[in-house]
């Protein structure tokens, strides 16, 4: 292979690496780490707003280290 072709080839590994970093970063359970967690309803659909959820409602919160169950009181 001609010397352009494996300089092509080191750009293209780069970027690729590059693009592997973002979407590492972006994946559910690196943002779990970072302290955020994830609240899903009874049916399993996620709550995005409080105006998903009605007090006595039941749901599911995932944290990076596991996850608990508890019931909405107020909103």
């Amino acid at each position: 292979a001609s010397e352009s072709g494996r300089s092509e080839l080191r750009l293209r590994a780069v970027a690729l690496d590059g693009l592997a970093r973002v979407a590492a970063s972006l994946s559910p359970d690196t943002i779990l780490r970072r302290g955020f967690s994830v609240t899903r309803r009874a049916d399993g659909s996620l709550v995005r707003d409080a105006g998903q959820v009605e007090v006595g409602d039941r749901v599911v919160t995932r944290l990076a280290a596991g996850e608990f169950s508890s019931r909405v009181e107020e909103r």
